[in-house]
């Protein structure tokens, strides 16, 4: 359950304190009843996704799901390596924005590798060859020379070609 505060203090480090003791949330009075109310909901929100696992992830034909760490692709379960599974996360968990190289390093690999573009590189590659159709002209993970990578926003595929081979 989430911890909210509310309090007269408004002090630094009464609010410091109260969060790094395990406080989700601090808020200081006087508060507007609504403020409260929508601080109440946000962390309730945000429990319940840790409790459940975050919700599934789909683009295009790519269909993650967190909670039970599996990946399908056209409707066939895939298997990743874990780091291809957690860059493959990252890029659907924000598809459609530009990410650098940097970014994406620290993210999946960790501060210690920011600067190991060709670890990004590889990976990137043995993705591709798993999710795109053509891994050579990619549609879905697309290279910005000198910047990064983006994942495209697919529309979402029907999984029922193969239910119309069999009829």
């Amino acid at each position: 359950m989430p911890i909210i505060v509310c309090s007269a203090h408004n002090a630094d480090h009464a609010i410091i304190q109260a969060l790094e003791q395990g406080a989700d949330d601090y808020i200081t009075k006087p508060f507007n009843p609504g403020i409260l109310l929508a601080r109440i909901a946000a962390n309730l929100r945000k429990a319940a996704i840790a409790e459940a696992g975050e919700p599934e992830l789909v683009n295009g034909t790519i269909r993650m799901n967190p909670g039970r760490h599996e990946v399908y692709i056209n409707g066939d379960k895939t298997l990743l390596t874990p780091k291809e599974y957690e860059l493959l996360r990252y890029f659907l968990i924000h598809r459609g924005k530009m990410l650098t190289h940097r970014d994406i390093l620290k993210a999946v690999w960790g501060a210690g590798h920011g600067e190991d573009m060709q670890y990004l590189r590889v990976y990137v590659r043995q993705l591709r060859e798993k999710i795109e159709l053509n891994p050579a002209r990619p549609s879905y993970v697309i290279t910005e020379p000198g910047i990064g990578y983006r994942m495209e926003m697919m529309e979402e595929q029907v999984f029922d070609e193969k239910i119309r081979a069999t009829a």
